[in-house]
């Protein structure tokens, strides 16, 4: 597998048509702490509270206590419920959502060909972790998984510009999960240099990763939420902050150079709210 791609993906096994560079521009989503808040379930609950039937609607439980469990066991059982992250805090690994395009760029005709959009997994599986204590002692745990859709964009406008993006939900927080969203314009100048302008929300860590014939020339986090802290993603300051991500969006751009080296990091916006709330 020829090398230049974190993810393992073969970017380097393209052939480079005479006169052209082919580029491979992928922009994901990712959550760079191992848990964060679960919606439905910020704190910490008595488990006879969970068999009402709200929570079993938005928020079931994956273990039952026996039904002979004495009658303080049930009173006494709490439930922890969070929402599982990628737990990295810098691009490559594993991702919420994806969406990758490649094409060749020719100098000297200043068009852009071969535009397509890859096949790469477009989102990975999103999980619900659960926690059954009584008295101290752990009686159970388990996990609910679920897929969720990205809807993608991926197309060639002009010559020179394409535009690729994504769109997607937790498919576990429905039906009230906010969108996570992307869009992304890229434009080509005469000299192979690559402009990025983008639309992202401020949750969770966005970033593009452009490789130019098999080599990584630019890796820009656009939004980068690791600045939270693990801590300050859980319980309901957490539930805030994550609602408050999705709900708003930042802008900007980044220009690449064929034969560069870039690597950028740009904190969420919510990292400079995090004292206020």
């Amino acid at each position: 597998m020829a090398s230049g791609d974190p993810d393992g993906f073969a970017v380097g096994e393209f052939g480079v048509s005479s006169g052209s560079e082919h580029y491979v521009v992928n922009t994901e989503a990712w959550i760079p702490f191992p848990a964060v808040v679960d919606p439905y379930m910020p704190l910490p609950t008595p488990y006879e509270l969970t068999q009402n039937p709200l929570h079993r609607r938005f928020d079931p439980n994956c273990y039952t206590l026996p039904a002979r469990a004495p009658w303080l066991e049930k009173l006494g059982t709490i439930v922890s419920s969070t929402y599982g992250g990628d737990n990295h805090p810098g691009f490559g690994g594993s991702y919420r959502i994806r969406t990758e395009v490649s094409f060749d760029f020719n100098p000297a005709t200043g068009r852009i060909t071969n535009f397509t959009q890859d096949a790469v997994p477009p989102f990975g599986t999103s999980h619900r972790y659960k926690v059954y204590t009584y008295n101290g002692t752990v009686l159970a745990t388990c996990t609910q998984a679920a897929n969720t859709t990205n809807t993608q964009t991926a197309q060639l406008s002009s010559a020179t510009r394409f535009t690729l993006g994504y769109r997607g939900t937790n498919p576990l927080a429905q039906p009230y999960a906010p969108e996570l969203r992307a869009t992304i314009t890229g434009t080509l100048a005469p000299d192979g240099s690559l402009t990025l302008t983008y639309t992202t929300t401020d949750f969770p860590s966005q970033g593009i990763q452009v490789s130019v014939n098999g080599n990584i020339v630019a890796t820009d986090l656009e939004n980068d939420v690791s600045c939270l802290g693990a801590s300050g993603v859980l319980g309901f300051p957490g539930l805030l902050r994550i609602g408050a991500g999705l709900s708003l969006t930042q802008t900007g751009s980044v220009t690449i150079q064929p034969t560069g080296s870039m690597s950028e990091s740009n904190p969420s916006p919510i990292c400079r709210t995090t004292t206020r709330l």
